[in-house]
């Protein structure tokens, strides 16, 4: 039945309009991918574990944090909402694989400012993260706390810190001396000093915990 559903033919049912509306979309290509080589269904069995595998070790090292950052995350049940939308909105195709786009994740959301200018670097085992903080609301406020994050691929682990510097002292350190050696993805939020808010989460880049390493990013 897989296969006559899903045949080397399956591609001609995309017309050009569906196509071009569909480009980015990495359902979309990566099901077009597997239309033109479904003669290897391995690829297609393999493809999807290793997609689900690798997307649910990330959710699950994070959950801690997703606990404490974001209010909906309470329960175990709730990581399936997580694991959606980084379904949706993070993964990106190339050819039969997947992979996560860790520019897109949102480790955190919400209402309050996000990180003007950050800056992050690594050294051997701490990531620097800086930021610029004028004093106007919406900026935020100068007591919001700094939220650290940084997770390493190879170990599948996330370190994390929810109260971190305040904002208006434009900088931070997240110790991390187990990713020695390692490249980590790195993001930075706030949440207001009595708890009640939070800011949407600012991607910071990839690092490398070496001698020294640092990304500029503007938001």
């Amino acid at each position: 039945m897989l296969h006559a559903i899903i045949n080397a033919s399956s591609a001609d049912l995309f017309n050009s309009t569906f196509e071009e509306s569909n480009k980015d979309n990495p359902y979309y290509l990566f099901s077009k991918h597997l239309a033109n080589n479904i003669r290897n269904l391995t690829t297609l069995q393999f493809a999807q574990q290793t997609m689900f595998v690798k997307l649910s070790e990330f959710v699950l090292s994070l959950f801690p944090f997703l606990v404490t950052s974001t209010r909906f995350v309470k329960r175990a049940n709730d990581i399936s909402f997580v694991m959606a939308d980084i379904f949706k909105n993070g993964l990106s195709c190339t050819g039969p694989e997947f992979n996560i786009d860790y520019s897109k994740v949102l480790v955190s959301q919400g209402n309050l400012p996000g990180g003007i200018l950050v800056h992050v670097k690594a050294s051997l085992s701490t990531i620097h993260f800086t930021w610029e903080h004028y004093k106007c609301s919406r900026t935020g406020q100068g007591s919001d706390k700094a939220i650290l994050v940084a997770y390493c691929e190879a170990l599948n682990k996330c370190i994390y810190t929810t109260w971190g510097a305040r904002r208006q002292d434009e900088e931070a350190i997240l110790e991390v001396p187990q990713f020695h050696g390692h490249t980590v993805q790195t993001w930075l939020s706030f949440i207001s000093a009595d708890g009640k808010q939070i800011s949407k989460s600012t991607y910071t880049g990839a690092v490398k915990l070496s001698d020294y390493t640092g990304a500029l990013y503007v938001t």
